[in-house]
């Protein structure tokens, strides 16, 4: 799948393997290959409510 996007940096961790952050000018996306996982505005963003979000998301995952 090809996407334009206008983000600023992408963020991988091995420790969540397949699942990319993006940081852009208006919004910071946790995605997959195959869907969009979390979005916040950058304006408004909180780190520590993202962590906790993706981290519940991987553990639904896992399950």
């Amino acid at each position: 799948m090809v996407r334009r996007t206008s983000a600023l940096v992408f963020l991988v961790h091995p420790e969540s393997p397949g699942i990319m952050v993006r940081v852009g000018t208006v919004f910071v996306v946790a995605e997959t290959s195959e869907a969009e996982i979390l979005r916040q505005r950058l304006d408004r963003f909180d780190a520590a409510s993202f962590v906790s979000q993706l981290r519940a998301y991987e553990i639904g995952r896992a399950r």
